[in-house]
């Protein structure tokens, strides 16, 4: 008996290896259980996007950089599950986007659907787009840490185990943005314990996600409220080796006030900051990026002009440095009480349309949008590609015989 069982695991072996079903590529983890039945889910050498140094893998072993852009799915009550945004975003040539969702209503603190966001999570896949899903209740809280004290929370919601249902039934396709801007206050990247304080709540915050079989890639914000890209120059290798998973994207939002870049360090600040991490090992992303949207001063509107931001410059040293961006934001973003755009100079549409773009004036405070969408050279629609995994909508690799 013991001897025709090991005889039928080396034929199992040889027929999977046939398939192509669940070989690594060299250098990235092997599936964990529950793996997608083969057919229909043949050749992936993982079931999961799976990062490997600075890199970026789809489940068929190709690698991808991000680009695309930010929704505020969850504050849109004109396209709560992205149905039309997605399909207009797609159009843009963009391969992902990056999902605002939160954990509960900000009004009624009722929490929120997660059948709403399995529609979201569908709808940006059948539009050729990674989902990227994040939260954001805490973002604006006044803890001032971008919500870092209440990083146990998130961490509860994303291992309730309706939501791990939901992770898992997307995990081909899904990104994970575990707290949006969830990483301690300014001044922390030059503070030893505060970084240290930081890299043990990840850590922990990681093991955890993986004890509950959450295998996709998990996003990661920087200290200083995202700003920070040092901070993964200091502690990214540290927080990617705690992960048993090794499946780690460390995100960024650089709205640093151009007043500031064009004159600090001989005007070679942005350049300083990349060149200290181009050579890391570790996965990064540019997740937020606009004209506008660094802080100004107590009561400055962010989109003044004292709000202004080297855009152009940092998608430049991004796409130099392999690190792909995604733009804040699709629009139309949050608004007040009385119905007005909070941050129009931040949207790059107003209707949600792809079409829109090409009507905004040189002269408007959101030609950037129009730039960084269509008409520059490293523009989406210029830059940004789709891998046969993601044109074949999460299901299909490529026939290697």
């Amino acid at each position: 008996m013991k001897a025709h069982g090991i005889f039928w695991i080396l034929c199992l072996i040889g027929l999977s290896q046939t398939l192509g079903f669940g070989q690594p590529v060299p250098g990235l983890a092997r599936p964990l259980g529950d793996e997608p039945p083969c057919p229909p889910y043949c050749g992936f050498k993982t079931f999961t996007f799976q990062t490997n140094g600075k890199q970026l893998f789809d489940p068929c072993g190709t690698a991808v950089v991000l680009k695309g852009v930010n929704k505020q799915v969850y504050f849109d009550a004109g396209d709560p599950d992205g149905a039309i945004s997605f399909r207009e975003i797609a159009k843009t040539g963009a391969n992902c986007v990056r999902i605002v969702w939160q954990m509960r209503n900000d009004n009624t603190l009722t929490p929120s659907s997660t059948a709403l966001l399995d529609r979201v999570i569908t709808n940006a896949k059948a539009n050729k787009l990674i989902p990227i899903v994040g939260l954001w209740d805490y973002t604006n809280s006044a803890t001032g840490d971008g919500g870092f004290s209440h990083l146990s929370e998130y961490v509860a919601y994303w291992t309730r185990p309706d939501v791990v249902a939901l992770i898992r039934k997307h995990q081909t396709s899904l990104i994970i943005n575990i707290a949006n801007e969830t990483g301690m206050g300014d001044g922390c990247e030059n503070s030893p314990d505060c970084l240290n304080a930081y890299a043990l709540a990840y850590k922990t915050a990681i093991n955890t996600l993986r004890a509950n079989r959450i295998n996709v890639p998990l996003m990661i914000d920087g200290t200083d409220l995202g700003k920070s890209l040092h901070c993964f120059a200091v502690k990214g290798q540290e927080i990617l080796n705690a992960d048993p998973r090794k499946n780690i994207i460390f995100d960024f939002h650089p709205y640093w006030p151009k007043s500031l870049t064009d004159t600090m360090e001989g005007g070679r600040f942005i350049v300083n900051k990349f060149n200290e991490v181009r050579s890391l090992p570790i996965a990064l992303v540019m997740g937020e990026t606009a004209k506008y949207g660094a802080w100004a001063g107590n009561g400055v509107n962010v989109t003044s002009d004292a709000g202004e931001v080297d855009y152009s410059q940092l998608v430049r040293q991004a796409d130099s440095a392999g690190i792909g961006w995604l733009l804040w934001e699709w629009g139309p973003g949050e608004r007040d009480a009385q119905g007005r755009l909070v941050y129009e100079a931040m949207n790059i549409t107003l209707d949600r349309t792809y079409n829109s773009l090409n009507t905004i004036p040189a002269t408007s405070r959101r030609y950037w949008a129009k730039e960084l969408v269509i008409d520059t050279p490293n523009s989406l629609k210029n830059t940004a590609q789709r891998t046969f995994f993601i044109n074949h909508l999460f299901k299909t690799c490529p026939r290697t015989d």
